[in-house]
């Protein structure tokens, strides 16, 4: 964690797709604008999907619940299960935060 704050992004993150579940996602260093900002200048996408839940997977941000939790102009990649569900909410105006 304080490694982060320095600004030095881990070779290990870089060029790589980095998967964040929301629930552990703002304790990440510059969450959320700063830290996407730094994966992408690292060649690495990421990709923020719905809670762990201990159980080797996250689930996707699959309700209006979930989006609401994305933070507001989140510039990575949601992850989904139900894009015919989500798909609309974000097209109608329900924008991530």
């Amino acid at each position: 964690m304080a490694m982060g704050w320095s600004g030095v992004v881990p070779r290990v993150c870089r060029n790589r797709v980095i998967a964040v579940p929301i629930d552990d996602a703002p304790p990440l260093w510059g969450w959320p604008h700063r830290f996407t900002r730094r994966m992408k200048e690292a060649g690495a996408a990421v990709i923020l999907s719905g809670p762990y839940d201990g159980s080797g997977f996250s689930s996707g941000i699959d309700d209006a619940a979930t989006l609401a939790r994305v933070p507001a102009r989140f510039d990575g990649c949601i992850r989904t299960n139900l894009i015919e569900q989500i798909g609309p909410l974000l097209h109608a105006g329900a924008t991530p935060g």
